[in-house]
């Protein structure tokens, strides 16, 4: 179904949010306009400066993957913050992560905890595994001896034990938390063909954690991953080729990638989806 884009620019200029909203949900697409991440930033940031929660957190994406905006982790946390704060879930989600990864803000694992909570009362799957998560670990936690084994497993060639080790560094979980050294865990299980590895490492080069940020290496190692069958880099690579973020945008290969890891059960591929159009989907 063809949208209304110059009503909807009418409405926009004329200071109406849910309008804005949309316009920038089209630029960023590339639905019925030319793809255009600034223009997308411009009309989110008017909604946003209105309070609309979504244009916020969305606006906060954009600047903490550096699209159409340069990339500035402190104005990410800011409109996270905002939007988290009007009970923004996905936004709260994304703000506990921060606060826990000390990005664009100071490490703060009590805020990370709260913000969790709240994500997960709101129904947030990610937020509700991530509690889960947290609890087990707690539960787990390894003892120094269990941690020097692991060490010179890793050291040894071990892939499961380099991927392994890299988890607990990334995650500070029995060790302190260092990114460097989770990439460096992560890369050397991910060079023996590892697919978790693959997967994690992926995600560094995503997110720039202990490594600069590159969303065309994030698609390599993701794609031998996906290959594999692993349905996290299955579903990371239908995000990229969804959004043409360090491949060219192709509507036809993110369904690809997301039905490949919702026959896995994985939700949020189940969810991506769920959220695309028919036109997206190639129904007619």
């Amino acid at each position: 179904m063809k949208i209304d884009i110059d009503s909807w620019r009418q409405a926009a200029k004329q200071g109406r949010v849910t309008a804005q909203f949309n316009l920038g949900i089209a630029y960023a697409n590339g639905r019925d306009v030319a793809l255009n991440p600034q223009e997308a930033v411009k009309w989110w940031k008017l909604a946003a400066e209105q309070g609309y929660a979504a244009a916020q957190f969305n606006l906060a994406c954009m600047y903490r993957q550096g699209k159409g905006v340069p990339q500035n982790n402190e104005q990410a946390f800011h409109w996270h913050r905002l939007a988290a704060e009007q009970g923004y879930a996905a936004a709260q989600f994304n703000l506990a992560h921060m606060y826990r990864e000390g990005v664009g803000v100071q490490q703060d694992d009590y805020q990370a905890v709260k913000w969790l909570r709240r994500a997960a009362e709101l129904g947030d799957t990610d937020a509700q595994h991530n509690l889960d998560m947290m609890r087990q670990q707690e539960r787990d936690m390894p003892d120094q001896g269990e941690i020097r084994r692991l060490k010179t497993a890793a050291e040894q060639g071990d892939k499961e034990a380099q991927c392994d080790l890299g988890v607990m560094y990334f995650y500070g979980r029995g060790i302190p938390q260092n990114h460097r050294e989770a990439v460096k865990w992560y890369r050397a299980a991910a060079e023996q063909g590892h697919a978790p590895a693959q997967a994690r490492f992926g995600v560094m080069y995503f997110q720039g954690f202990g490594i600069p940020q590159d969303y065309q290496k994030a698609v390599r190692w993701w794609e031998l991953a996906a290959k594999q069958g692993n349905p996290s880099a299955q579903c990371n690579l239908g995000l990229m080729h969804y959004h043409g973020w360090g491949v060219q945008q192709s509507y036809q290969k993110a369904r690809y990638w997301f039905s490949c890891s919702a026959q896995q059960g994985y939700d949020k591929a189940k969810d991506h989806l769920a959220g695309m159009s028919e036109e997206e989907l190639g129904v007619s």
